[in-house]
Parts: C-alpha cells; structure tokens; sequence
C-alpha cells in the first residue's frame, strides 16, 4: 500500500508507507526505490532544478486575477469551503504557480515525472494527490473526493492527460457530483509572454 504524496523524489517506500492512514491508498506509485542509481540522480537533480526555476518563474508573474467573486462565490457553497477547479492542460502551469501556499491539493501523474512535480508542488506549500486517468484512476478520484471535504480545493486539467485538447472529461464532474462543491473553470493567460 502506498500513500498518494511523495515529499521528496528520494523519499523510500518506507518512510511513504508511514503517512496518516486517510492518505493511504493502492495506487503503484514509482519511488526512489524502484529506480536506479543513474535515475534517482537524474530525478534528484532534475526535483531541484525545477524547483528552482518554478521559483524564479513566480517572482517574475504579477497576477490580475479576475473574477474573484466566482470563488468567493464556490467557497460559500460548500460547507468545507473547497471548489474543484478546472483548467485545461495548457494552462496547468501557471495556474498552480497562482494558487501557491494555499490548500490546494493538484493531481500528479505516478510516474517519475510525477515524483518531480509533487516535489516541485510541496516547494510552493500544496499538496499533490498522485494517480492519472490510466494507473490509479479510482483511488486518486477517492483521494480527491476526501481532500474536497476535508476543505482543500482540488484541480484537474479536465481535457485530461492524453487529450483530445480542450475535450472535457467527466473528471470535474464527478467530484463536484460527488462532493456537492462547485466546479470553478480557471485559465491563465500571459500579457507579456517572452517563453
């Protein structure tokens, strides 16, 4: 059994296995354990070098948001506070930078990839949930579902992983139908893009 956050691409399964029980779930979640030698450096290095970018990333962005009212708005009508919110894949990126160090609980594939970004994510101060739509499905869903109640708002990229591109998928819908939050769409757009 395996628990759905990986703090640190180099944490063990052992120290994984030793999360709260609410987190636990049996989604196959790639670890420093499972790699070796030449990948765990590779995955260490790359953690910390994104990071590091993410970072610098943030200090350059001046967010406007618009529209605040509409999450003040999703907030109220649940009693935990929480809103799933819904983006496409294209704009994943910035939109999480937006909600650092807030309860804010994304959705991170279970590959290596996504040990990376779950140690990028936990730099910002928010929580990832690992699973996709192919590995670990129905345990992330679940850990989605107790993240919303417990008044964490969740994300999803709701033209899923593997696309068709900005094709809505049914993900949003079912925790918003089964947690009673509201689906709140979000998009990031750039006014002076250099990248």
């Amino acid at each position: 059994m395996m628990t759905s956050q990986i703090s640190d691409p180099a944490e063990s399964t052992e120290s994984a296995r030793r999360q709260t029980p609410e987190t636990e779930v049996a989604i196959k979640v790639e670890t420093y354990a499972d790699w070796h030698f030449s990948k765990r450096i590779r995955i260490w290095v790359s953690a910390r070098l994104l990071a590091l970018v993410t970072r610098l990333l943030l200090a350059s962005y001046r967010y406007r948001v618009v529209g605040m009212e509409h999450r003040r708005a999703a907030e109220r009508l649940s009693p935990s506070g929480s809103f799933c919110l819904a983006v496409w894949h294209e704009h994943l990126f910035a939109s999480t930078l937006a909600h650092a160090w807030q309860p804010f609980s994304p959705l991170a594939s279970p590959s290596a990839d996504g040990a990376v970004v779950s140690y990028v994510m936990r730099r910002l101060g928010l929580t990832t949930i690992r699973g996709s739509s192919s590995r670990g499905g129905s345990d992330a869903r679940r850990l989605l579902i107790e993240h919303t109640q417990r008044g964490m708002f969740t994300a999803l990229t709701v033209d899923g992983p593997r696309g068709p591109r900005r094709e809505v998928k049914a993900g949003a819908i079912d925790i918003a139908r089964k947690t009673g939050v509201a689906i709140l769409p979000a998009i990031s757009t750039s006014a002076n893009p250099w990248v």
